[in-house]
């Protein structure tokens, strides 16, 4: 019967994919048995089942977070885009609203005309209103300074021709 292998551990390090998505770790690897030769002469230590399943572990967590990331960054390029969107169609309303301003202004400023000239011309009819009110009251005092006369006149009349 042969002896037991002598265990001699071999530490090696091991990156999981590219060193900028996963940590840099040391690996333990197996016996001598588990020990290869590389062409050029070199002795490598070949992983073991589980220092592989590590690997592999780390592999898929180091995909789902860039899955993950470039989730995040889709979302971020789709609300830059909607919000680019809406920058342009902000400012098409603020050209509309300033053109909006500009036909306002000129209405008002019409405006302020007619009511300006509206004012004059009832400043105008105001001032002709009493004009003809004060003739108009001026030739009722008339009138009635004749009647008073005329009544006079008449009472005086009668009062001569009554007998007594």
């Amino acid at each position: 019967m042969r002896p037991a292998p002598e265990f001699k551990p071999q530490i090696a390090r091991v990156t999981a994919g590219d060193h900028r998505q996963g940590p840099v770790r040391d690996v333990m690897f197996g016996t001598e048995e588990h020990m290869t030769t590389e062409p050029g002469g070199e002795t490598m230590a070949s992983e073991t089942t589980a220092a592989a399943l590590n690997d592999w572990r780390l592999a898929e967590r180091a995909a789902e977070s860039a899955q993950r990331g470039r989730m995040v960054a889709e979302a971020a390029a789709m609300a830059a885009e909607e919000a680019a969107q809406a920058a342009v169609a902000t400012a098409d309303a603020a050209k509309a609203a300033l053109a909006a301003a500009s036909l306002a202004e000129e209405s008002a400023i019409k405006t302020a005309k007619a009511a300006k000239t509206a004012v004059e011309v009832a400043r105008a009819d105001l001032v002709d209103a009493e004009a003809e009110s004060a003739a108009a009251a001026r030739e009722e005092q008339a009138a009635h300074a004749k009647y008073r006369d005329s009544a006079e006149r008449a009472s005086q009349r009668s009062h001569l021709e009554e007998p007594t």
